[in-house]
């Protein structure tokens, strides 16, 4: 219930009980409507010190955030400084919050509105879309996924606060906002924050989060990075902030912490790493060009179509139709129009509808997968693609039924161990799947169909 909902329902209830004389009733509220008044007073004054004491222990408002720099620096311990005295800076094991190191001037303590303020962070200047890292394991939160409009200049602003596993929380301010290559703040949260970076999601130390940027009160200035740390979490409107100068100065980067990864995003203790590998090692998939795999990014029917056909182009049978069927959204200059073409001459892809359209950049579901590798395995297996799987007298899970479309294939592939279920028990069928969950279904019925053609042997 928000504040201004309770103090309606406490302003429009009728005070002490009904009068049992009708008549009665105006001279009793009358009497009583400075009371009410009085008491009215009292609960607004009692909201407005509980939303005052909840911004205080909360997140910052966009206003308290990196303020305009006036040019100067102050002594953090005078007059105009909002923060405690620090003695000693502690250095925080952090990892750099990009990929490669930069040189920057320590800002910590600069001056701002006119010296009322100071500034409590890092501005580390980069070229806009550079990719942040987050700089431990936690749990993002206070991201702007509605690309909701500042205040300060009525254009999106686009922010992260970290809040680390290890007890700090981390701000990674002014993320982009633009459409890339312009200056036009429409971007909108596509450019700001990484694929698959939301509100609550947990993360890991070296992950992308986002994309420097120049949102916010950094309109007027180069694109950059401001980056906060907070000992012991966000508090006191940012009396927690230490200077994260020392921190940062002595934080490795990606390539610093380990050996080489094929994958900048990916890491051994990745679920899905031995899966990924594993059909990288086979040339299988590939990452985005970038040197990173984007493992939480969302899966067309296109692209997992293709993935299909790279995957077991050398199982299938040779095709015997000399026009395969096409789709009127599949153009024949459509990046995938090849590989669509023989997955649906081969029975593997199906249309939507009525099969006259493939919608290729829809989001493919869990039971899309799973319909499109049953039908794989059974080629593989000396089947036609077209058999019928019978929906069994009890589906495993319990939002999935008998009359569902793909209960039938949705049993297949889950009980030769390539697809599981969701931890509650259901399946979830029409949930989209991610770059990691594709590369690990691929990977199970790649191993799923080695297996059944080595028993296949006599």
């Amino acid at each position: 219930m928000n504040e201004m909902s309770g103090i309606s329902k406490t302003l429009g209830r009728r005070p002490g009980r009904e009068s049992s004389t009708r008549e009665a009733a105006p001279r009793v509220v009358l009497r009583r409507f400075p009371l009410m008044l009085a008491l009215a007073l009292v609960v607004l004054l009692a909201l407005a010190a509980s939303s005052i004491a909840f911004a205080a222990e909360g997140v910052p408002t966009a206003e308290e955030m990196d303020p305009p720099y006036d040019g100067a620096l102050i002594d953090p311990t005078g007059e105009g400084a909002n923060f405690a005295a620090q003695e000693t800076v502690p250095v925080v094991p952090i990892l750099f919050p990009m990929e490669e190191r930069i040189v920057w001037q320590n800002t910590w303590g600069a001056a701002r509105d006119g010296g009322a303020r100071s500034h409590r962070g890092n501005d580390l200047m980069a070229p806009k879309m550079t990719p942040l890292l987050a700089v431990v394991d936690g749990t993002v939160e206070w991201l702007n996924m509605e690309a909701e409009v500042s205040s300060y200049n009525g254009v999106p602003s686009f922010n992260i606060m970290l809040r680390g596993d290890d007890g700090n929380d981390y701000f990674y301010i002014h993320l982009n906002n633009d459409t890339p290559g312009t200056d036009d703040g429409k971007g909108g949260v596509r450019y700001a924050y990484a694929p698959g970076i939301t509100n609550g999601v947990h993360v890991t130390q070296g992950q992308m989060i986002g994309y420097v940027g120049d949102s916010g009160n950094a309109e007027s200035t180069g694109s950059h990075l401001h980056f906060e740390l907070h000992l012991g979490g966000y508090a006191d409107k940012g009396a927690s902030a230490v200077d994260p100068y020392p921190s940062l100065m002595a934080a490795p980067t990606l390539a610093e912490i380990g050996p080489p990864r094929v994958f900048k995003d990916v890491w051994e203790r990745d679920w899905f790493f031995g899966d990924l590998m594993w059909l990288y090692e086979r040339e299988i998939v590939k990452g985005a060009g970038d040197g990173y795999f984007y493992p939480e990014s969302m899966v067309t029917r296109a692209q997992f179509a293709t993935m299909v056909v790279r995957a077991f182009a050398g199982h299938m049978p040779v095709l015997t139709q000399s026009e395969p069927p096409e789709f009127i959204d599949v153009a024949d200059g459509y990046w995938a129009h090849d590989e669509i073409a023989m997955a649906a001459a081969l029975g593997v892809v199906r249309g939507v509808g009525d099969g006259s359209e493939f919608s290729p950049d829809d989001s493919i579901t869990r039971a899309q997968m799973a319909a499109m590798i049953c039908r794989v395995l059974d080629l593989v297996a000396g089947q036609t693609a077209e058999v019928q799987h019978l929906p069994p007298e009890n589906p495993p899970f319990w939002d999935l039924t008998t009359g569902y479309w793909a209960a039938g294939e949705i049993s297949r592939v889950v009980q030769v161990g390539v697809i599981k279920g969701r931890s509650d028990g259901s399946f979830d069928p029409e949930a989209t799947s991610w770059r990691m969950h594709t590369a690990v279904v691929i990977a199970r019925a790649l191993r799923t169909m080695e297996a059944e053609l080595a028993a296949s042997v006599p």
